[in-house]
C-alpha cells in the first residue's frame, strides 16, 4: 500500500492488520513508516521510499516479497 502512513493509508493498515491481514506499507517519510511498523506489528512491512522512483519502489517490492511472499491487493493511496 502506497501513503500508508497518511489518514485513510493508516486507517485502512489498522483495519487490514486488526482483520488478520499482512499489509506491505510504502511511507514517503521514515518517520511514518517507522510508526506504521511500531503500532501495528509483525503483520505489517513498513519502509521508507519515493514511488516517484523506479528503483526506490522495486527494492520496496522485492523486500516485501521475500516477507509475504505474494500479493494480493495493491493500493495505491500516495498523493503526488
Amino acid at each position: 500500500m502506497t501513503g500508508a502512513s497518511g489518514g485513510i493509508g493508516r486507517t485502512l493498515c489498522k483495519m487490514l492488520t486488526e482483520n488478520g491481514a499482512a499489509v506491505a506499507a510504502l511511507s514517503h517519510s521514515q518517520d511514518g513508516a517507522r510508526e506504521m511498523a511500531f503500532l501495528l506489528g509483525e503483520n505489517v512491512f513498513s519502509r521508507c521510499a519515493d514511488v516517484t522512483k523506479e528503483d526506490d519502489v522495486e527494492a520496496f517490492y522485492q523486500a516485501a516479497a521475500e516477507k509475504f511472499g505474494k500479493f494480493d491487493y495493491l493500493v495505491n493511496l500516495a498523493g503526488l
